[in-house]
């Protein structure tokens, strides 16, 4: 393959978050525009929300937030993460 070949994404750096941690994994990647996409593995973004990892799965399953499948691994894109937040916002009165 060469350079010009080259897909619109691929994988920049793979870096462990926490050794103690079961080994888990941050990806960031880099998209064609030049925009990094940081991808969380379920128990990173499940403590990046505050929940439960089962919450996550759940929410998985009932399509409640975005997620990538990455194979058989799911995977979350921390700015997508953000945005749920903030669509989920409740304002005071």
């Amino acid at each position: 393959m060469q350079e010009s070949d080259a897909l619109p994404m691929r994988a920049i750096r793979t870096t462990p978050c926490s050794p103690k941690a079961g080994g888990s994994v941050t990806v960031t990647e880099q998209c064609a525009e030049g925009r990094t996409v940081r991808l969380l593995d379920v128990r990173q973004a499940a403590q990046f929300l505050l929940i439960a990892e089962s919450t996550l799965y759940g929410w998985v399953w009932q399509k409640k937030i975005p997620y990538i499948k990455v194979g058989r691994r799911v995977r979350f894109d921390i700015s997508d993460l953000q945005r749920f937040l903030e669509s989920n916002r409740c304002l005071p009165r």
